[in-house]
């Protein structure tokens, strides 16, 4: 694993692959071998020994918001954003106090136009990160997509003096 974790850091992840391989086959109870072994597929686009990979992951650790998000991350990088929401949702209800989990959830769900869905985490993730444009800007058009039009304009409001207000959607 370390032999893996140090070639991963030099940029050699052909030979950390082949060492997080190796691990497997060592102790295929070792849940750091699969993670990373499905952390460098991802990163080579090797997107379905990744989803083998993070699948014995959640074998040996079932409940890993970690891996969830990352097996999301392979889904949307597939344009699969239906399982990607999935995967993120479950991974920012097992770490409530992850901004980025609760980002890639409400994000994903409004991408495939489940706005209601993705409200109470686009508000957690603000919450968590007020300073995320991005996800204010998000979260006030699931509330306008759910025709709550109060709270949509409160975000808008609250957003005047950002870098949010100098997008023409924002204005818009």
């Amino acid at each position: 694993n370390n032999l893996g974790n140090a070639r991963q850091k030099v940029g050699n992840d052909e030979q950390a692959l082949t060492a997080y391989q190796r691990l497997t086959e060592i102790d295929p109870k070792m849940f750091e071998g699969w993670y990373n072994m499905g952390n460098i597929q991802l990163r080579l686009r090797q997107f379905d020994g990744a989803l083998t990979s993070y699948g014995k992951a959640l074998g040996i650790r079932p409940t890993d918001p970690f891996v969830y998000n990352n097996i999301g991350v392979v889904y949307e990088r597939q344009l699969k954003f239906d399982v990607a929401a999935e995967s993120f949702v479950k991974a920012s209800d097992l770490r409530k106090d992850n901004d980025v989990f609760a980002k890639n959830a409400g994000v994903t769900l409004a991408r495939v136009k489940k706005y209601a869905d993705a409200i109470p985490y686009l508000e957690r993730a603000l919450k968590l990160k007020p300073a995320d444009n991005t996800v204010a800007e998000a979260l006030a058009d699931a509330y306008t997509q759910t025709n709550q039009l109060d709270a949509a304009q409160r975000v808008y409001e609250s957003y005047q003096q950002t870098d949010l207000s100098k997008s023409a959607t924002f204005w818009f």
